[in-house]
């Protein structure tokens, strides 16, 4: 799952017992006591990714949440998980610490955002526009595909990406001068996310992508 870089720095082990038994107490161990379903991830058992997620609310912040739970549906995972597992886990739970947090970054998964990234960047601009389309598809005016946007609204032809560090390769970057000039051909206006834009928080990031967003909501209008 796509966890903070802070928890790379966590230098105890989170270890759960059957609920019944005593925690365990140790040097660099947090004992707890879990009925959970289990799973078993490289010869070693774990806590069931539902479970996990329900879990994890009382140590993420919502947004952190969405981004797990966004990588727990995405359709390029092999096993990819329905949204209605992760809303029985909540079920299930009734009562447990943390619950809420769990429900209102559940009312914020989505399937179709493909990276903790696009998670974070779709938030951002749920503070103050309508909730854009994840992964569409141009097609240019004879049918044949042209791109698959991240986040966008199409009646507007208004498109964000984020460009992760792969983006960085001199190859790519050609491929991607050529995507865009395709997709500025067929009208589009695509706002280009970096990790350096997310440094103040998306603050500057915002107000330009809500400027765009009126302009063509203007022109549209008009």
């Amino acid at each position: 799952m796509p966890l903070p870089g802070r928890f790379e720095q966590e230098a105890r082990v989170h270890l759960a017992s059957p609920t019944g038994r005593a925690r365990m107490h140790r040097p660099g161990v947090v004992g707890h006591r879990l009925k959970s379903a289990t799973t078993e991830v490289d010869g070693m058992r774990v806590e069931a990714r539902a479970d996990a997620f329900v879990h994890l609310a009382t140590l993420l912040t919502v947004e952190e949440l969405v981004a797990v739970g966004d990588w727990l549906v995405s359709r390029k995972r092999r096993e990819a998980m329905a949204l209605e597992e992760l809303t029985e886990a909540l079920r299930r739970y009734a009562g447990a610490r943390g619950l809420n947090r769990a429900r209102r970054a559940l009312a914020l998964v989505r399937v179709g955002a493909e990276s903790p990234r696009e998670s974070l960047v779709r938030l951002l601009i749920l503070r103050a526009l309508p909730e854009p389309v994840l992964q569409h598809e141009v097609l240019d005016a004879a049918g044949c595909f042209v791109a698959r946007l991240d986040l966008s609204w199409p009646h507007l032809r208004l498109g964000v990406e984020y460009d992760g560090e792969h983006h960085e390769d001199p190859e790519q970057r050609a491929r991607d001068a050529v995507r865009l000039a395709r997709l500025r051909a067929e009208g589009w206006c695509i706002i280009t996310v970096t990790r350096d834009d997310l440094a103040d928080g998306g603050e500057a990031l915002l107000r330009t992508i809500v400027a765009a967003h009126r302009r063509y909501s203007s022109w549209e209008a008009a």
